[in-house]
């Protein structure tokens, strides 16, 4: 039996466009096929022969392309190693940070990095002109002083775990074309406090 687009003498709507925004219809060729636009790859079509297996292949390509979207979107980890050389020392890892952005392909996003260590931090700062970093330990050197009558620890590193608790253990950075998204004169530092040692600095990207 006609349907009514075919009493009107139309043709038969067989395309869906499965769009994040509208989904237009259209009438085009007689066999029944729809596109999924914008997945990973490009444009995605399936046609069938018969209508029956139109659901079952609808939902096999929804769940490719949603497994697509996610994977674009997973969360990736990468684990750096610093070496320090100085018992307090400030360690420029913007371009190993950056490296990292370029090799997993980020283009748009946020990078979280974070320091699993409590008597390490990490921080953004000037990495322009070096006096700058002598001058960030230079003054926690003064507000924590190295030995004081009221620490408690006994391994005696009682300061390291302050000034990493002051600076912190973690910083972001936003990502825009594939690049940090730094001020000027901005750098990211990995600060040893109770150095020299093999330090951990894990950069978490996400995508938008």
């Amino acid at each position: 039996m006609p349907g009514r687009a075919e009493e009107r003498g139309e043709a038969p709507l067989r395309r869906i466009h499965l769009l994040s925004g509208t989904a237009p219809l259209g009438p085009v060729d007689p066999k029944p096929h729809f596109c999924i636009i914008g997945v990973p790859g490009g444009t995605s079509c399936a046609s069938f022969p018969d209508r029956a297996w139109v659901s079952l292949r609808v939902v096999a390509v929804l769940r490719e392309a949603i497994a697509g979207i996610r994977e674009m979107h997973r969360p990736m980890v990468s684990r750096l190693a610093v070496s320090t050389q100085a018992h307090e020392q400030l360690v420029d890892v913007t371009a190993r940070v950056q490296a990292a952005v370029s090799e997993a392909g980020l283009q748009s996003g946020v990078v979280t990095l974070f320091v699993p260590h409590t008597t390490a931090a990490v921080t953004i700062n000037e990495n322009a002109d070096p006096s700058v970093a002598q001058d960030i330990l230079k003054g926690l050197m003064e507000l924590v002083p190295r030995a004081a009558e009221y620490y408690r620890h006994l391994e005696g590193n009682s300061d390291a775990h302050i000034k990493a608790t002051l600076v912190g253990p973690s910083v972001q950075v936003l990502v825009e074309g594939g690049k940090l998204v730094l001020g000027t004169w901005q750098g990211i530092y990995l600060c040893e406090f109770d150095g020299p040692r093999e330090r951990k600095l894990w950069v978490k990207m996400s995508a938008d």
